[in-house]
């Protein structure tokens, strides 16, 4: 399989409330439910963690901060976010029962029927959290307020968000926590 995305994220700005207005499937995380307000409608990458003793942690990396054109290289690093503390990560109970993640892709091409259909897998430190084109998708508007349909795969010249998730026990003492490849 070709790897041809990195992303290396950590926690640094934690938010707890809730938001209005978005598509209940940009904004519902398979690990924690609704997603807090501070997290945008779509973009960026959010983080959403549950720890072994049920805390939640959700984080997002800004769209303005990653990486935007063609990759050069396998893996390509796309964004990096800092700040996952020792106190972060103790909060979580030494574990986690699950953890999603939310990426918004325009154009990324891993549709069925795209050039890179089948071509990428997201990993979490090291742990395989699937295929790109498995993913289920939402086409959106810019601003994530208006469907325009679902699908499975970032599509070819469109704005679509999914989520990754898994919920295998993963330890939390690790201080990178997300890697896309």
């Amino acid at each position: 399989m070709t790897f041809k995305t990195l992303v290396l994220v950590s926690v640094s700005a934690l938010t707890f409330a809730a938001s209005a207005g978005a598509t209940s499937f940009t904004r519902t995380s398979p690990s924690g439910g609704a997603l807090p307000g501070g997290v945008t409608e779509v973009g960026g990458i959010v983080l959403d963690l549950k720890g072994a003793n049920g805390v939640r942690v959700v984080s997002q990396l800004a769209a303005s901060s990653l990486f935007s054109g063609f990759a050069n290289g396998n893996p390509q690093v796309i964004g990096t976010q800092t700040g996952f503390t020792a106190a972060t990560l103790s909060a979580l109970g030494g574990g986690l029962q699950s953890a999603s993640v939310r990426v918004t892709l325009f154009d990324g091409d891993t549709a069925p029927g795209d050039f890179d259909f089948n071509e990428n897998t997201f990993f979490l430190d090291g742990i395989n959290f699937g295929n790109w084109s498995a993913v289920a998708t939402e086409q959106t508007d810019n601003t994530g307020l208006s469907s325009l349909g679902f699908g499975t795969g970032f599509g070819n010249n469109i704005l679509s968000t999914g989520f990754f998730g898994n919920r295998s026990t993963i330890s939390t003492t690790s201080r990178r926590v997300l890697m896309v490849a």
